[in-house]
This record gives C-alpha cells, sequence and structure tokens, in this order.
C-alpha cells in the first residue's frame, strides 16, 4: 500500500467562530502533511453519491489518524477539499471529498 500513496496532502482543521454578526470568523490549524492516494470518482460513483445527496468528486485514502475529521479541509494537488464522509477501514480513511480548483 505504500508505494500506492504518492500523493502529499496538508490537512488543516478549521474552526467557525461566531463573530457576532450573523456571520463566522475562520480559524485554521495545520494538523500536518500525509501520503495518500487520490483518484478522481468514477461516472458510475456520481450517480450513487447525487442519489444520496452528496457532491463527492473524490475519494482520498490516508493512514487513519484521529485528528482528521469532518471539520478538517485537505489541500493537494492544487485543489482543495471538503471533507463530507470518512469512512474508517482499519489502519486507513477512505475521506469521500468535493474538490475545487484553488486559484492562483
Amino acid at each position: 500500500m505504500i508505494g500506492q500513496m504518492k500523493d502529499r496532502i496538508r490537512v488543516v482543521h478549521v474552526n467557525k467562530i461566531d463573530n457576532g454578526r450573523g456571520g463566522f470568523r475562520r480559524n485554521e490549524v495545520e494538523i500536518g502533511t500525509f501520503w495518500g492516494a487520490i483518484e478522481e470518482t468514477s461516472g458510475r460513483n456520481l450517480v450513487e453519491y447525487r442519489q444520496a445527496e452528496m457532491r463527492t468528486n473524490t475519494r482520498i485514502r490516508v493512514r487513519k489518524d484521529s485528528r482528521i475529521t469532518r471539520q478538517c479541509e485537505l489541500y493537494s494537488r492544487g485543489q482543495k477539499y471538503e471533507i463530507e464522509e470518512i469512512i474508517d477501514e482499519g489502519a486507513y480513511l477512505n475521506i469521500l471529498a468535493v474538490g475545487e480548483h484553488i486559484g492562483e
């Protein structure tokens, strides 16, 4: 499995703090950089996720780390990934996420 984890993924925990005016302020805490495998979901999977009302377009596999939660954002390959679901697979996490290009 180590040979398949070729993507460096930066993980950031995001806290949204009420600003007292109806909005919020983002507080980001860097968790670390991990090796993982990023794959775009196939057309068949996209249909399944949409039927479940998920926007998922990417599957990310990383070694299990309890600090990675749904409140985290992942960054890799010039993309920001918002986590929709985390599936615990023993020693690994299978993360279903929505990836979007971040402008340069």
